[in-house]
């Protein structure tokens, strides 16, 4: 259990930093919105302002 909580742990941390790269990328701030930025990361063909 207790490898599975680190490994959870960790997965958390590398998604935040994908997020957080990604936001930066798209010139996004964090506080906008997540599923927004993963609804856009998930279909790049819909633009939306």
């Amino acid at each position: 259990n207790q490898l599975i909580e680190t490994a959870t742990k960790l997965l958390e941390q590398e998604t935040q930093k994908s997020v957080k790269a990604y936001n930066a990328m798209m010139g996004h701030q964090p506080q906008n919105s997540l599923k927004h930025g993963l609804k856009n990361f998930n279909n790049p063909l819909s633009k939306e302002g």
